[in-house]
């Protein structure tokens, strides 16, 4: 189908029903991302068309996704969606893959997802909604700005991808060992500076998994995904550790954390062993503050793949302003 901005109306904003949607939004998320969308990217939008098609053609239960579409002439040409966390009593919504047809742009229809979006979350009794937009994208971080999302953080992703670097010399009193149980109270110091507690919900990281002891070992070698750990020591002392974790995604996951003074030069030795001395050869993701350590990265061969915004609004605060409603009595879409 042909569009056209004038033939832009009449047009429906409503929930997103996954048994009839899931495929139209897979075709726009695709078209909208292609340009920045890695492996892992692809295989998510294979995932939403192999269930679209096993939902339609073995009749299978429907599932519960959540989210909204921007409906023209049967045609979805808008879609975000709402991705819930939880944790103990406190429940987030992650604010995802806002799309809208290229010939439907600059006509509000991404500023009215967003916020039906919100109002919807917030019926739900989140605690705040979040969404995350590449820095090199100004008119979405203007749009989510102008919502009341503030930034929380900026973290780049970084890929490994065989290129050995640039290495370091034996000579420079540097010492790659195996990670020993008494490294462990720095580790996780360390890591809950890098990765806080406050982002970590919606990162692949739980800190648990990398304790040493029996337990993870065994329960890493009945799942077929044992972590290793490496530890930098300078005559002794110990500068930094990484943890690689294998995944059944593109990339697999190397978690580090450094002593801050020295973290240049503990990623440069932990990162140039790792690809020189071990030897690994499937691509690896590292995610990590924005502007540090980013000479040891690139000297080490990595390459930076995105940095995204992370971007918060607490519910807890009126929304009527931005969003045209009473702060009594809410007139959501939402169920």
């Amino acid at each position: 189908m042909t569009y056209s901005a004038q033939s832009a109306r009449p047009a429906q904003l409503r929930l997103l029903n996954t048994y009839k949607d899931l495929y139209q939004v897979a075709n726009l998320v695709e078209m909208c991302f292609a340009s920045n969308m890695d492996e892992d990217g692809r295989m998510y939008i294979r995932q939403m068309r192999r269930v679209a098609r096993e939902i339609q053609l073995l009749r299978l239960p429907m599932l519960r996704l959540e989210g909204f579409v921007w409906e023209h002439q049967g045609e979805i040409i808008g879609n975000v969606a709402l991705i819930p966390f939880v944790e103990g009593a406190r429940k987030r919504y992650l604010i995802a893959n806002v799309a809208v047809h290229p010939h439907f742009r600059r006509q509000g229809i991404a500023r009215r997802m967003t916020q039906a979006a919100v109002l919807y979350a917030r019926n739900k009794g989140a605690e705040s909604c979040w969404l995350q937009v590449r820095d090199d994208n100004p008119g979405a971080i203007e749009l989510y700005r102008s919502l009341n999302f503030r930034e929380r953080a900026r973290r780049t992703t970084w890929y490994w991808e065989g290129s050995p670097g640039e290495g370091i010399r034996p000579d420079n009193g540097l010492k790659i060992t195996q990670r020993i149980s008494q490294d462990w109270r720095c580790q996780q110091e360390w890591l809950d500076q890098i990765y806080p507690r406050s982002l970590r919900w919606n990162l692949s990281l739980d800190i648990d998994r990398l304790k040493p002891g029996l337990v993870n070992r065994l329960q890493q070698i009945l799942r077929h995904q044992a972590i290793s750990h490496w530890a930098v020591r300078d005559h002794g002392h110990l500068l930094g550790l990484a943890s690689l974790e294998p995944t059944q995604m593109a990339t697999d996951n190397l978690w580090v954390a450094c002593r801050p003074d020295v973290e240049n030069t503990a990623l440069l030795g932990l990162l140039s062993y790792l690809w020189e001395k071990v030897g690994y050869r499937r691509p690896v993701s590292i995610n990590y503050p924005y502007g540090r350590g980013e000479e040891s990265f690139l000297r080490a061969g990595c390459t930076p793949h995105n940095t995204l915004i992370w971007m918060e609004l607490p519910l807890s605060e009126p929304l009527a302003r931005d969003y045209g409603v009473d702060n009594e009595t809410d007139h959501s879409t939402a169920d």
